[in-house]
């Protein structure tokens, strides 16, 4: 029976304070009473009251527990006023007390509660028959006892887990869309049945939750929510319900939760808010699609304007999102412009900074580590090119080096070699699709498709051969530079007519020229049946001619790229397979797809081949990009971006933390505005002094202006102004009229190098 005294006692003193209890919980703190078990535990004894500090908000959080308590022992226990809870409570200031064998009625008057919450014990949560006479007369024993001052809660509880061995979950088949659908139905009957003036829908959040990477991952015990993840969706839930926006988790999300996740928990909440009685489908963290080709220059891709070419799925990526044609590179060299993609930093900060001398640390931070931290599968598979042993990947199959362009071998993350038969860039694309198949489809994915075409000795597919074999290629205007006025351009070793070599560059093998990488031994009966169909009556016509000069060097050229484009059709082709990859499997909307090279290269500029300089055509790289709903189809950006700037930016669409460190800039403002802007200018600086005789140097370029400078094997300034002299042909460095231009930009280098902290350019400039 009812302690009458004591119940008419608490209602006196409640009465005397309801008006006054009101207007302090609206303007001042919010006081929430709990009556539960661990389930209403999950929900407000952890994270609640520090989201709402986080918004400036105060409130009273109280809970009655007692682990598995029904409603009708909640109502056994107020019929007998029954000291049986374990009665937990957090004050505005946030200290935690607990106090055992404290009845309802006690609780009630501690505090002039605003809301009281009510909730079925999960294995009758779905069944709404056992509500019916314990919440009617729960619901009328605290209006009295708290004489109409407080409002009620019903707190929607949520399913099991799919796994669950808990007994109760065979009252639902041992189906979690059941007991869900029950519990929804459930809920909506006790808004029917008692007067229930708000609706916490954490069941329908967490369902929602279940929709996303973080999968049915929420519970720590098949039906107890996860202490970390699971509770702070409760909490975001009960956040929005109680305040009416969405829970602050910019300003404050707990250690163990990840912003990806933290992010899904905002989301979850405030769509069960808003659709407390069904699911909706939260959209995961992006995917990632990273397709890095090896030395491929903008000037062999149609989307640039160059139509004697055709790439149409390189072209695809570019009008079905953006093209960027102010896209530059740190370091034109191979290992260490993949060293900046994954680190987001400079060479020299992220310590590769040339192919011959560098080991790469993989222990250091890289983005695709940072991702994994926020729940994605990584992956890189094909060429990489620092290394043997890669760190930040749940998967890699890696070409040692640069790889063989038939029948090549990989490294494997167990660490073995395994050698396939076939054509490279086919056999990374089947690898990149058995990946894609297998992964786990639950959480999100970063894949990076490392092709070795374009790179040297530009061995096309035996399909492709011939493919060009009818077309002319117009001589670049530039193609017999004389280097007038730029020792570093006179120097160097990458000359078509001197240096490329007619056995190991353009296949005449018969000359005798030693086959440094053996390319072709390396092919099997057949694929060498049709090497030598294609080749061997190219090679008969050209000792026909015995060409010298200027002609030997034009047909150099024009069988340089033949093969050169040769070897990129068959890449673009497998850039295709992988569009089609996600078309099929409804991956497209939700991936961000990225084409880039590792650098520009050079197609007869200035007589040459190869990269290494920070002239245009090997310091600028081409860069296409699609993420439908992110980036407009058929965009041109034209600002500068370089690619220290894709890992941020990877990073920054997935919701993960941007380490401060990097060097790089997120370019989704980009993305959403391409007439925006990020930098102004660009820092270069390239670093080998070996093959090819590329002098070391370092610069800047803005719009208008470069600025280089050039050490050890030359020691040289030179300048240009691009918009008079776009090939680079005139060094203005020194010439009468350009000595403000000259101070300006020197200026500009020296903040670029101080911002960079770039000590070794620094010293040389002292």
């Amino acid at each position: 029976m009812i302690n009458i005294n004591r119940f008419l006692l608490a209602v006196c003193l409640l009465t005397a304070f309801t008006h006054h209890a009101w207007a302090q919980g609206q303007q001042d703190t919010l006081r929430v009473l709990a009556i539960g078990n661990s389930f209403s535990q999950d929900a407000v004894e952890q994270y609640l009251h520090e989201l709402a500090a986080a918004a400036g908000k105060h409130m009273v959080i109280g809970n009655m527990y007692i682990g598995g308590a029904p409603l009708s022992l909640h109502w056994e226990n107020a019929q007998g006023d029954k000291a049986a809870y374990s009665y937990r409570k957090i004050d505005a200031a946030g200290a935690n007390t607990t106090r055992e064998h404290v009845s309802i009625l006690t609780a009630l008057a501690d505090e002039r509660w605003d809301y009281i919450s009510l909730q079925q014990a999960s294995p009758l949560s779905g069944q709404f028959d056992s509500y019916r006479l314990p919440l009617n007369s729960l619901y009328h024993y605290i209006d009295s006892a708290t004489a109409g001052s407080s409002r009620f809660i019903w707190h929607q509880t949520w399913a099991y887990a799919a796994n669950s061995t808990h007994d109760g979950f065979a009252n639902y088949d041992n189906d979690q869309q059941t007991m869900y659908k029950a519990i929804m139905k459930a809920s909506a009957q006790a808004q029917q049945l008692v007067p229930i003036d708000l609706l916490i829908p954490c069941g329908t959040a967490i369902q929602n939750a279940r929709t996303s990477f973080i999968g049915d991952s929420l519970t720590r015990d098949g039906y107890h929510l996860d202490l970390h993840i699971g509770r702070f969706i409760a909490a975001c839930t009960w956040f929005e319900s109680l305040f009416g926006k969405q829970a602050p988790v910019g300003h404050y999300r707990p250690d163990q939760v990840s912003e990806a996740q933290a992010a899904i928990a905002r989301q979850a909440a405030h769509a069960a808010v808003r659709q407390p009685f069904s699911v909706t489908e939260i959209k995961s963290q992006p995917n990632v699609l990273i397709i890095l080709s090896d030395d491929h220059a903008f000037q062999a891709i149609s989307a640039y304007g160059h139509g004697s070419v055709q790439t149409p799925n390189i072209d695809r990526i570019a009008r079905e999102g953006a093209r960027f044609v102010g896209a530059y590179v740190t370091n034109s060299i191979c290992g260490p412009s993949r060293a900046t993609l994954l680190t987001g930093k400079y060479s020299h900060k992220n310590g590769f900074k040339d192919n011959e001398t560098s080991t790469f640390d993989h222990g250091q931070d890289l983005f695709v580590k940072r991702l994994q931290g926020v729940g994605y599968q990584t992956a890189w598979i094909g060429k990489q090119h620092l290394g043997n042993n890669p760190q930040g990947f749940d998967y890699y199959s890696i070409l040692p080096g640069q790889g063989s362009y038939y029948n090549p071998d990989f490294i494997n993350q167990d660490g073995k070699k395994e050698h396939v038969e076939g054509y490279v860039t086919d056999i990374i694309t089947d690898k990149a699709e058995t990946w894609l198949e297998g992964r786990d489809h639950n959480r999100p994915f970063c894949l990076v498709i490392g092709h070795k075409a374009t790179h040297r000795t530009w061995l096309p597919d035996t399909v492709d051969f011939g493919r060009y074999e009818q077309m002319d290629f117009p001589l670049p205007k530039t193609f017999y530079d004389d280097y007038t006025g730029r020792q570093a351009a006179a120097l160097q070793e990458m000359s078509i007519a001197k240096d490329m070599r007619m056995g190991y560059d353009l296949k005449m093998q018969t000359i005798g020229e030693a086959d440094r990488e053996a390319a072709v031994k390396r092919m099997n009966d057949a694929q060498r049946q049709k090497f030598d169909a294609y080749y061997q009556p190219i090679f008969a016509d050209f000792k026909s001619r015995n060409l010298s000069g200027r002609a030997l060097a034009e047909w150099k050229y024009q069988h340089y790229m033949r093969d050169y484009l040769s070897t990129a059709a068959s890449m673009d082709r497998s850039i295709g397979r992988v569009l089609d990859y996600l078309d099929t499997h409804g991956l497209t909307e939700n991936t961000l797809v990225i084409y880039l090279s590792d650098q520009g290269f050079y197609l007869g500029e200035h007589g040459w081949f190869d990269k290494r300089f920070m002239y245009e055509e090997s310091f600028r790289t081409p860069m296409v990009a699609r993420m439908p709903g992110v980036i407009a189809p058929g965009s041109e950006i034209g600002h500068f971006v370089v690619n220290t700037d894709i890992a941020p930016t990877v990073l920054d669409l997935a919701g993960a933390a941007i380490p401060a460190d990097m060097q790089g800039m997120s370019m989704l403002p980009l993305f959403k505005r391409p007439e925006a802007a990020i930098r102004d200018a660009v820092y270069y600086h390239y670093y080998e002094n070996g093959e090819h005789a590329v002098s070391p140097h370092f610069g800047v370029r803005t719009a208008r202006y470069k600025l280089i400078r050039f050490y050890k094997r030359v020691d040289a300034w030179e300048l240009f102004d691009l918009k008079e002299d776009p090939n680079e042909m005139d060094n203005l460095y020194g010439k009468t009229g350009y000595k403000a231009i000259t101070t300006e930009m020197k200026k500009l280098l020296t903040e670029q190098i101080k911002k960079f902290d770039d000590q070794e350019a620094a010293a040389l400039l002292m």
